[in-house]
């Protein structure tokens, strides 16, 4: 439980952030919090996945051949 993001994360970091619609741990309150903490830090936004029918929610860094 967190109420900020992690110290360090660098600020030209791409983050994709996937919720479940049907996930029971992490509400779309909390997701939609976590997006809107990254938007302002990062700087380009994060990608968004919203999976219907699906109980899982994650972010992760996204890696991109250069």
């Amino acid at each position: 439980n967190s109420k900020k993001l992690p110290d360090g994360i660098p600020k030209q970091t791409k983050v994709l952030a996937i919720h479940g619609q049907d996930d029971q741990i992490v509400s779309i309150a909390t997701h939609q919090q976590l997006v809107d903490d990254l938007t302002k830090h990062l700087e380009t936004p994060p990608v968004t996945w919203i999976l219907k029918g699906e109980a899982i929610s994650f972010v992760a860094k996204i890696w991109l051949a250069e």
